[in-house]
């Protein structure tokens, strides 16, 4: 019989403060605290002059970013770690620092879940047929870099060359596609979505760059369901 009085709240008090990197991340992607790394490090007090707020609110911030792993800090001295300069500097092309509205989004409505479960409703509900244009346009935009960089990492785990076509039902803003077809641009794609949201689709494309006929590069072909 396990002697109950040995036993600690080691688990519970690791979930607990394992959502705190993920807090930080969020709030150094809002703030964009990676981009005026790039090119330098520096200090707190020269960082939050950059980012055009106080230094004793921003100096905390930073060093649970090095707990976090996306700074490196020497003799007070900040720098991106390559991972954060990779994707989380403004103008890289593998740049994510967009998700932040994802995350922030996600995470809100995560908090939901036990209200959800309890009054057996959905408390954080995206009903795509009721929500306006923009509405739909702030949620996509906030999801789409997530699905690209998906498709990018999808299209180097899986051999698409002897693939002439895919669908990806649910397809929302096309970031998967796009992703994949990036790699493989002789592949025809075929986004299915509900219509309003096909209509946003339609946008993300056209500002990617891939047309929507030409069979010389990559073929997106949005339908509704």
């Amino acid at each position: 019989m396990t002697d109950k009085s040995k036993i600690a709240p080691t688990t519970i008090m690791r979930n607990a403060y394992a959502v705190y990197p993920s807090f930080a991340m969020l709030a150094g992607m809002q703030l964009d605290v990676f981009t005026p790394l790039k090119d330098q490090p520096m200090d707190a007090q020269s960082l939050a002059t950059v980012l055009k707020v106080k230094e004793n609110k921003l100096s905390p911030l930073l060093y649970a970013l090095v707990s976090a792993g996306l700074l490196t800090v020497d003799n007070k001295i900040f720098s991106n770690t390559m991972e954060a300069d990779t994707f989380l500097v403004k103008g890289r092309p593998e740049y994510m620092g967009g998700l932040n509205e994802f995350f922030n989004n996600l995470w809100h409505a995560t908090l939901k879940t036990a209200e959800s479960i309890r009054t057996n409703e959905p408390k954080a509900k995206h009903d795509w047929n009721t929500l306006t244009e923009d509405k739909l346009m702030k949620y996509f935009r906030s999801q789409y870099p997530s699905g690209l960089q998906a498709g990018k990492n999808l299209a180097q785990k899986v051999d698409f060359s002897r693939t002439n076509s895919l669908i990806d039902v649910g397809g929302g803003a096309g970031g998967l596609c796009v992703g994949i077809c990036e790699a493989y641009p002789e592949l025809e794609a075929t986004i299915a979505d509900l219509p309003k949201v096909a209509s946003i689709s339609n946008q993300f494309i056209s500002k990617a760059g891939l047309p929507l006929t030409d069979k010389t590069y990559c073929v997106l072909e949005i339908i509704e369901f």
